[in-house]
């Protein structure tokens, strides 16, 4: 690919998540950890714009995965945290979010194990039901849209999930495989 000199790359540090919700491009930065908003036209300048809107920092740490729900509100996977966060949405025709987390906590049975352990993806389906992947034994969690666990799909032991890609109409859950980067599909009942 060639870059458009009239559109120069705009530098970021330590970039770990970038997803769209509609209006802004959402940037996820390791260093300092925060989620950051930008409009398309903010992502042409030559430096790191101003965010759209203060950036989150509040619950983050180390975001790598984001994920939007039917009401747009916001779902950050923190790599060293171990937590999924998430962000009600705010009223109004361009999203905005607050500062401060929800109390949205997903949760695992008791005596379940390992707990959430750098979760490097999270995706929502249709219905409202959030994956999360848990890279630390290749598993994917899903947990309903109040964060009650529901099932886990296993991954074989010769892939490493590192992130839930895409959920379609059809069922399938995608992930990428960290140790050849092929995409794998898996079809489960939603």
């Amino acid at each position: 690919q060639t870059q458009d000199a009239s559109n120069p790359p705009v530098p970021f540090t330590s970039v770990g998540a970038l997803a769209y919700n509609g209006s802004d491009i959402v940037v996820g930065i390791g260093s300092p950890s925060e989620v950051g908003f930008y409009t398309p036209a903010q992502m042409s300048a030559a430096a790191p714009p101003p965010p759209a809107q203060a950036p989150i920092t509040n619950g983050i740490s180390g975001p790598v995965g984001f994920a939007f729900d039917s009401a747009n509100n916001l779902y950050v996977s923190n790599y060293f945290a171990n937590s999924v966060t998430q962000y009600v949405a705010q009223s109004g025709t361009v999203p905005t979010y607050p500062t401060t987390p929800s109390a949205f906590t997903p949760t695992l049975p008791s005596g379940m194990s390992p707990a959430l352990q750098t979760p490097q993806g999270v995706a929502i389906d249709a219905s409202g039901n959030i994956y999360v992947d848990n890279s630390a034994n290749n598993f994917i969690y899903v947990y309903n849209a109040a964060g009650a666990y529901q099932y886990t799909v296993g991954v074989t032991a010769s892939l490493a999930a590192t992130s839930p890609v895409a959920l379609n109409g059809t069922s399938a859950l995608t992930w990428r495989d960290r140790k050849s980067t092929r995409l794998n599909s898996s079809h489960i009942t939603i």
